[in-house]
């Protein structure tokens, strides 16, 4: 078949024979770009020797592949986006800080900013950091300048970053606030806690699934009561039982009942706030193991997980484990 009885727009694969359109694929490489001297007329490659050669870096754009350039040591030239820009949407008066703007959505808490007047350009506040940016038309700044104020129309220029500088407000998860955890120097109204006192790790206080802050385990106590007690652990937290288990082990000649109990505060003192029994055959043991609890003990308080009624031939095995939290 000749080329002048080809389709138009088709040619022939010279291995299989099949008719195909004369570009199947795009262009990628940029031939001029690497001054090529035997530009390929079917698909696209590289010659073996060019790649051995060359480390080849293209852009595809709108007009065709180019090759990116290259500084003098081979560090790759970008452009970088221009600086977020808004303009004031009310007065901002000297030293004020709440600011009314057309729109908020290129800037993000901790920005550095440049208010500049449209009418005097040479009035310039530099160096002001964003406290928080509450709305989308709405920011507020740490402070402003004391030497003027600005007017509707004067531009707000921020750095184009998404580095956070300088965090003014408690970060929020879904609307509540995180703080660390209530204390003396703390605050009663957010709902979210980190602690940052214990065991010198953070975490959110809510977090249900995390590892334990402390267990305890009392083994073949007898005679007596096998007691665990944790805490206090300073003002602003609280000890939490999450998981324990018990054994009544029978080695005694007849049955014998005790009880489980969990107190809020010291054994045999504090208020019991759970309870269940133990009963055991001559020659046999009660075992049970309770996971996720979640007791809460006191502010600054104790928390005693406790066998009680122990006696003569009669052993207690008592493990217990839990966290702290604000």
């Amino acid at each position: 078949m000749t080329d002048s009885s080809l389709p138009a727009g088709f040619q022939e694969d010279a291995a299989s024979g099949i008719l195909l359109p004369a570009r199947t694929r795009r262009v990628v490489t940029p031939w001029a770009d690497l001054n090529a001297t035997d530009i390929p007329s079917d698909y696209p490659q590289v010659s073996p020797d060019l790649l051995q050669a060359l480390a080849v870096l293209v852009a595809q754009g709108f007009e065709g592949a180019e090759l990116l350039k290259t500084n003098a040591i081979g560090d790759l030239r970008v452009g970088a986006r221009i600086n977020a820009v808004t303009k004031l949407t009310a007065p901002l008066p000297a030293l004020a800080t709440a600011a009314m703007v057309q729109d908020t959505s290129g800037f993000i808490t901790g920005d550095h900013v440049v208010l500049v007047s449209a009418t005097t350009p040479s009035a310039l506040c530099t160096d002001v950091v964003i406290k928080q940016v509450i709305d989308d038309r709405n920011m507020e700044f740490a402070a402003t300048c004391g030497a003027f104020g600005f007017q509707p129309g004067d531009y707000v220029i921020g750095e184009q970053t998404v580095n956070i500088r300088q965090i003014y407000e408690g970060v929020q998860l879904k609307g509540l606030h995180v703080n660390v955890a209530i204390s003396p120097s703390g605050t009663l109204d957010n709902n979210v806690m980190t602690t940052n006192t214990i065991y010198n790790h953070k975490r959110l206080a809510v977090d249900p699934v995390r590892s334990t802050d402390f267990n305890g385990v009392q083994v073949n106590i007898s005679p007596g009561i096998a007691t665990l007690t944790f805490g206090p652990f300073g003002a602003g937290f609280r000890a939490v039982i999450k998981d324990f288990t018990a054994a009544l082990d029978n080695r005694s000649g007849a049955a014998f009942v005790t009880g489980l109990a969990i107190r809020d505060g010291a054994s045999g003192v504090g208020t019991i706030k759970w309870f269940t029994s133990f009963q055991a055959a001559a020659g046999t043991v009660d075992r049970d193991t309770f996971n996720d609890v979640l007791f809460k003990g006191s502010d600054n308080g104790a928390v005693t997980v406790e066998f009680t009624g122990g006696g003569a031939g009669i052993n207690l095995d008592l493990s217990a484990s839990g966290y702290v939290e604000g």
